[in-house]
């Protein structure tokens, strides 16, 4: 009996794939760190955009003395949610790529616009500090 030699995988054509697809195949083909450092900074960018929410909400309907932790338990589910999705879809275990999904173009675009959502907050917030009187 003769050895069976696995056969490579091919990858499609890219002609003939759709757009989005061929953006999934681009964003696999980043080199692993670099997914995951996409990965953790819109992880954190999501905390900077909901923890005002989540702040103004708990402080203005929820406010007691014995759940002050809430809003931090709240924002760190949502990172952990954010990050263990991207960690999953886009970088995937060591050693393997992840497989072609088009969850992927969506979570990079939800990651990009939280980065940019979280970058104009900041931007805004220090236009308002800088006319702001020293109060030292």
């Amino acid at each position: 009996m003769s050895k069976q030699v696995p056969r490579k995988k091919v990858l499609p054509n890219s002609k003939n794939l759709s757009f989005w697809d061929q953006w999934v195949q681009r964003i696999l083909g980043l080199p692993r760190l670099w997914r995951l450092a996409f990965v953790v900074l819109s992880s954190l960018a999501l905390v900077a955009v909901i923890f005002p929410a989540v702040d103004y909400i708990y402080l203005e309907r929820f406010f007691s003395v014995d759940t002050r932790l809430l809003p931090s338990l709240v924002s760190a589910s949502a990172m952990l949610l954010m990050y263990g999705t991207g960690y999953i879809v886009l970088v995937g275990w060591r050693g393997e790529v992840p497989p072609a999904r088009r969850i992927i173009v969506l979570y990079v675009l939800l990651g990009f616009l939280m980065i940019g959502i979280a970058v104009g907050l900041i931007v805004y917030g220090l236009s308002l500090s800088a006319g702001a009187p020293e109060t030292f």
